[in-house]
């Protein structure tokens, strides 16, 4: 039984070593041929940083909580 113990140790740390590699692989491609591009035709028609968004007039980005109604046939049926 202490060989295939020992075999199935070095299995696992042969397979953990390919997955890693795998990882950084598949990674590595899915960014370069889906997030690259998306980012060369944003930048191609002048979107801009996504994350330097304009806030509104009250310079907040903050917005108001509409009313929901609270009375006992509304809690009744929520939907």
């Amino acid at each position: 039984m202490a060989p295939l113990a020992r075999l199935k140790s070095s299995w696992l740390a042969i397979v953990q070593r390919v997955g890693e590699a795998q990882t950084t692989v598949v990674l590595t491609l899915i960014y370069s041929l889906v997030l690259g591009p998306i980012a060369l035709l944003l930048r191609a028609f002048r979107r801009g940083d996504l994350l330097e968004l304009q806030a509104g007039a009250t310079g907040s980005f903050a917005r108001r909580k509409t009313m929901v109604p609270t009375d006992a046939e509304r809690c009744a049926r929520p939907f």
